[in-house]
């Protein structure tokens, strides 16, 4: 069995790798492949939501935006941003595993989006190198939860790694993303977020975006306290934090009416 199809998602027409799926011993099956062909959508509510909080920042600022779509997978949160916003938006996204990063290309490509800038690296505090195992793609596993750094605690995609090739891809800060700063920031790095972030703060201080990142992997406490240091308010929504600059009144308004009583506001 071929591992790629091409599907029409909610998202758009996309090639998926019908083999990303994995079934984790305390849970049901995962895998961004997995939920594209059982769902026809992946996080549609969480993709719905920033693709609308990026269209009510287009109007709050009155010029087209920049969003950075990092830890991009195959592109379920870009493709839809693109395609809704046009011309109103630059989308720069970024993907570290390169079948990943091809399969995104061709996603790119076969959707006519042309307001996108894919790009194949990591994300880290500093320019350099990094190697990781790459996994057989044409076995089941849930490829978009690979940490890239791996430890004795990392999370079991569904393939033993240990004697998988390794792959080296450059390593680049945000800042190096520019000359277009970013306007909104969705990252999700699997346990990266704070290298990213935290110890190369200079794209989120000088430019102050709001940044969505995912929370199951990170150090909940050091993120939080430093968007907290950096005049940020924060929402818990929920696996992930939404860090707003609180000078950016018109998100507030915008965002309140989004939350459920589960998630809460933090100041």
């Amino acid at each position: 069995m071929k591992p790629n199809v091409i599907l029409n998602t909610w998202h758009g027409t996309m090639i998926v790798n019908r083999l990303d799926r994995h079934v984790p011993s305390n849970g049901g099956p995962i895998g961004v492949g997995h939920q594209l062909l059982t769902t026809g959508a992946f996080d549609q509510a969480e993709v719905a939501f920033t693709s609308e909080l990026l269209k009510a920042m287009r109007v709050a600022l009155n010029r087209p935006v920049v969003a950075y779509d990092i830890g991009a997978n195959i592109g379920c949160h870009t493709l839809v941003w693109a395609r809704e916003l046009g011309r109103d938006l630059a989308v720069c996204a970024v993907e570290a595993q390169p079948r990943i990063f091809h399969m995104l290309c061709g996603n790119i490509a076969i959707n006519n989006l042309f307001n996108v800038v894919p790009v194949n690296a990591a994300i880290g505090a500093a320019r350099d190198r990094l190697s990781f195992r790459e996994p057989d793609y044409s076995q089941t596993g849930s490829f978009g939860s690979l940490e890239l750094r791996q430890s004795e605690g990392s999370e079991f995609i569904g393939q033993d790694l240990s004697g998988s090739p390794t792959v080296t891809v450059p390593m680049i800060p945000l800042s190096d993303l520019q000359p277009y700063p970013p306007d909104f920031i969705k990252i999700d790095i699997e346990g990266m977020e704070c290298e990213a972030l935290c110890d190369a703060p200079d794209t989120v201080t000088e430019h102050r975006p709001i940044v969505l990142c995912e929370g199951i992997k990170v150090d909940q406490q050091r993120l939080c306290d430093f968007f907290s240091d950096n005049d940020y308010m924060y929402f818990v929504l929920g696996i992930n934090y939404l860090f707003v600059p609180k000078e950016a009144e018109w998100a507030r308004k915008f965002i309140a009416p989004h939350l459920l009583t589960e998630q809460k506001e933090t100041e």
